[in-house]
């Protein structure tokens, strides 16, 4: 589904044109239907990382192809959240996850059977004419996923998405997350800080250096889900992440 290979990037580090390495030679696949979790170092690129893959930004050098195709700029096919929502404010619940398909043009009777349906399928139901400002940061974040999958892209791109929710909210969406991946069956590559999220959610954990940042290990998560957090096979898991984090950082 997703091929990186020798992937390098920079960003500008001040008004002279200086350049600062961000990544460096990275490269790892994610399977079609695999939920892979990506974790490192505070600023050490994992977002530069997503924006490459969804187009938002070219690298440096190396390669990024979904379905054998490379990569060149946005496309449907690729949705992505982030942990701000970036939500239309002025846009209700509704008109929020239908505005991709409306620059489809999909048929509007169309669309609204499809949005009825994603309002379901995450809760919102009785929200669907309310505005971004008047729901909550979960109940927001509910309304980013529905809206990237109205476009039912093959590879959902999520950059910390739970990051700024009270402890309790983001298990809850951690738990409708998983739910609807397994209904879904989406491609998805998932950044977090948390490792015990990284664990809990993926099939797979990719850990990354500080920057300019590589691949330093992965670390399958071959348990069943649910999975219970105090588990001895959790923790394992949980420590051989820890290990290999700490012996770059």
């Amino acid at each position: 589904m997703l091929r990186l290979s020798g992937v390098t990037a920079s960003r500008l580090a001040g008004d002279n044109g200086t350049r600062l390495p961000v990544l460096s030679g990275v490269s790892f696949d994610v399977a079609p239907n695999e939920f892979v979790c990506l974790v490192g170092p505070s600023g050490c690129g994992k977002t530069t990382l997503l924006r490459l893959v969804a187009g938002l930004s070219q690298a440096d050098a190396g390669s990024i192809s979904v379905d054998g195709q490379p990569v060149s700029g946005p496309d449907r096919r690729r949705g992505m959240l982030f942990q701000d929502y970036a939500l239309f404010p002025w846009l209700t619940v509704r008109k929020n996850i239908e505005f991709g398909p409306s620059l489809r043009q999909i048929p509007q009777d169309q669309r609204s059977v499809a949005v009825d349906r994603l309002l379901g399928k995450v809760g919102l139901g009785d929200f669907a004419e309310r505005y971004p400002h008047q729901l909550s940061g979960g109940m927001r974040q509910r309304v980013a996923i529905a809206r990237a999958l109205a476009n039912d892209p093959e590879l959902i791109l999520m950059d910390e998405p739970f990051a700024s929710l009270d402890a309790q909210t983001r298990k809850d969406m951690q738990h409708e997350l998983l739910r609807l991946f397994t209904e879904h069956r989406k491609t998805v590559l998932f950044v977090t800080h948390s490792v015990e999220e990284a664990v809990y959610l993926g099939d797979r954990v990719i850990v990354m250096s500080r920057r300019p940042a590589t691949v330093i290990g992965e670390v399958p998560i071959a348990l069943p889900r649910p999975r219970l957090l105090l588990s001895e096979q959790f923790l394992e898991r949980r420590r051989t992440v820890l290990t290999l984090l700490g012996s770059r950082v």
